[in-house]
């Protein structure tokens, strides 16, 4: 990467995306999502999991409150 940076850590108030996340980043199990933005979700999910492998970065998610969510 132009940067030079190898490891993130993505803090969201959503349990939901922690979880997305997560199978993402492990690539176990599967991401579950409905409705109208479900191919919205699924797409962008892949191209974290693209940039991921491409760079061979580390990426933690935590979740954070709403109040501590800047």
């Amino acid at each position: 990467m132009q940067w030079g940076f190898k490891c993130f850590e993505i803090a969201t108030d959503s349990k939901t995306v922690v979880s997305w996340l997560d199978s993402v980043i492990t690539g176990r199990g599967r991401v579950r999502t409905k409705g109208a933005a479900e191919m919205l979700v699924k797409r962008r999910l892949g191209v974290i999991r693209e940039t991921i492998t491409e760079y061979g970065l580390t990426v933690m998610v935590r979740f954070v409150t709403t109040v501590e969510n800047r």
